[in-house]
């Protein structure tokens, strides 16, 4: 049996129709449904064969549009003959609902005169799901606090947040098509190899370590670092993904508990040996001084008894030394009071100027009135001797410049100090900075080290800075230090303080 040669091809084209994954459906210039595959009215919701006689209208018109006036839309959309670029709208189910679709339209004129269109459609509801999901994601990375890079076999940055953005100190935009390491500065570029990086993250899953760089600002960032790879689509080349988390503040806080800790010891062990001292001290002034008093009036033995006298103020010094560990080990234990902090510092520089020398120049700028500690002159007395000390120390062969400022300050708008942390906003900064040698590297962190001294045999004991740490954690206080090599180094001891105009008002 032969078949007609146009049946047939309409057969062929009822077969693709029918089994296309897509929804075609085909309708007249009125809007008239003539044509609806399987899929189209599996979207909609209709059983198969059920939308043709219909009239387009019910899938995507309403009451003031109806299907000869989406026919004239769908014309300007396909100007010249050009395809119709797939628009997404909601289509209406049988049921009544509504479904997201991507439809794409186009017309044909038939050999009778008759002008049909053609629409293709698929159901969007999944991807529509996905792309939500893929905002939200993406949403979530940009506002991460850690900061986020998505860089290529190259190792330039293809997706980045404003997290990394802001540690690194430039735009956003700026990253984008570079390498990271085009904006920072490796401390220890030697331990650090980014292929090597790249093989561990392919074979173990990930990389994760600390790593220390300079951003473009300058300023020094230690980064805990994670870095993996993403899985590519068939045919691409792997990413990587990196997790960079500032922490900084958080290894400064854990070296600041470890000095704190460091201290105590120094406390416990100072006081322990101290009390010895002392007990053993007592029997030998006594001693002498009793020596002293059979031998007046002997002036045969004059010497000796110069020597008894001076054995006896080295007695009394080292008592004073021995009340002073005391001190630092029973912080609480000397009477504390309400202290004017500006007199008390113009009164401790009258005592610290005696040990600078006459070629330093000296700027002393102590503002009045800046409010009362809860303290005791002695240990103020003591921050300003050590670090005075100090500062002449660093001056090259006692030349150079040393000031002196005392002011108030916002404790909630100052910079986090290094040391310790500054618990109310009320609050001093006593400033001694001096032009020396500067503190290096390697040796800042141990500044406050008990027994640490960078001076040579018999010049210093390691105990003046941990002292002044001591002091200061006690007040409830802060420390700050900034320092250059070979151009100065500045201390900053911020305190908590009343203002007095607040204590007369009470």
């Amino acid at each position: 049996m032969r078949y007609d040669a146009t049946q047939k091809y309409h057969e062929f084209l009822k077969a693709i129709t029918q089994h296309s994954a897509d929804g075609i459906m085909a309708f007249s210039e009125s809007g008239t449904i003539i044509l609806a595959n399987a899929a189209v009215s599996s979207i909609l919701g209709y059983d198969n064969g059920e939308m043709e006689g219909l009239n387009i209208q019910c899938i995507l018109g309403s009451d003031h549009v109806d299907g000869p006036t989406l026919c004239r839309l769908f014309d300007q959309f396909e100007p010249d003959g050009d395809h119709m670029p797939p628009l997404t709208l909601k289509a209406c189910q049988k049921g009544g609902g509504e479904i997201p679709i991507e439809i794409a339209v186009g017309n044909a004129v038939l050999t009778d005169g008759e002008k049909v269109y053609v629409a293709s459609c698929r159901d969007i509801t999944e991807r529509l799901q996905i792309e939500g999901q893929l905002k939200s994601q993406a949403e979530v990375i940009r506002q991460m606090s850690d900061g986020m890079i998505v860089s290529d076999s190259n190792f330039q940055i293809t997706e980045c947040n404003h997290a990394i953005a802001k540690m690194l100190g430039v735009k956003s935009s700026e990253l984008l098509g570079r390498a990271v390491y085009d904006f920072i500065q490796l401390e220890t570029p030697d331990l650090i190899d980014r292929e090597e990086i790249r093989q561990i993250a392919m074979a173990e899953g990930r990389w994760n370590g600390i790593v220390d760089f300079i951003n473009v600002r300058g300023e020094k960032i230690k980064a805990d670092v994670a870095v993996f790879p993403i899985n590519a689509a068939f045919g691409e080349a792997t990413v990587f993904a990196s997790v960079i988390r500032d922490v900084t503040e958080r290894v400064e806080a854990e070296e600041r508990i470890n000095q704190t800790q460091k201290i105590e010891a120094l406390g416990r062990l100072a006081g322990g040996v101290a009390h010895d001292i002392n007990n053993l001290l007592f029997p030998i002034f006594l001693n002498l001084e009793a020596a002293l008093g059979d031998l007046q009036g002997r002036e045969d033995l004059g010497g000796v008894c110069e020597d008894l006298k001076d054995s006896m103020e080295a007695c009394l010094k080292i008592k004073t030394m021995v009340q002073n560990i005391l001190m630092f080990s029973r912080k609480n234990s000397m009477d504390l009071q309400q202290i004017d902090v500006s007199e008390e510092t113009r009164e401790a520089w009258k005592l610290a100027k005696l040990i600078v020398p006459s070629s330093v120049e000296c700027s002393v700028e102590i503002e009045p009135e800046c409010g009362l500690f809860q303290g005791n002159s002695v240990q103020f007395s003591q921050i300003m001797l050590n670090l005075v000390s100090n500062a002449v120390s660093a001056l090259d062969n006692g030349i150079g410049r040393l000031e002196v400022r005392l002011k108030p300050v916002n404790g909630g708008t100052i910079p986090g100090p290094k040391y310790y942390k500054l618990r109310q906003d009320e609050a001093v900064e006593l400033s001694i900075r001096d032009t020396g040698c500067g503190i290096s590297d390697t040796h800042i962190d141990k500044i406050f080290d008990p027994f640490y001294t960078t001076k040579g045999v018999g010049e210093g004991t390691g105990l003046g800075l941990t002292e002044v740490a001591g002091i200061v954690k006690s007040l409830n206080g802060a420390i700050d230090v900034s320092t250059c090599p070979g151009e100065g180094t500045e201390f900053k001891i911020y305190l908590p303080v009343t203002r007095q105009k607040a204590v007369q008002d009470a």
